[in-house]
């Protein structure tokens, strides 16, 4: 599975209008991603790995959603300097990410 990824901001000020669907769908994927026996990867704000703050509105509820469902060893969590720095070059290695745009 190769796999593009986009990074951006959106306020805190609650749900996005396309919040629910969104949400729904992303949980599929994360289904489908987790019954192929891939781990998954939480990423902070810079320096806010394992904060609150370091993760939007949506991202909180993501990742409450992730606790719930998986034991937490199961997930990988990283600042996204981190992410930059030691992820990104082992999936591009392994060519499983083809870019990565922040």
């Amino acid at each position: 599975m190769r796999i593009a990824i986009q990074t951006s901001a959106i306020g805190r000020g609650g749900p996005a209008p396309w919040g629910c669907g969104w949400f729904q769908q992303w949980q599929r994927n994360v289904q489908l991603a987790l019954n192929a026996g891939q781990t998954p990867i939480i990423v902070y704000q810079k320096g806010k790995a394992h904060t609150v703050d370091g993760l939007g509105f949506s991202q909180q509820g993501e990742v409450d959603w992730l606790e719930r469902i998986t034991m937490p060893n199961d997930m990988l969590r990283v600042d996204i300097d981190n992410f930059i720095m030691h992820v990104m070059p082992r999936a591009r290695r392994l060519g499983i990410v083809n870019d990565l745009i922040v």
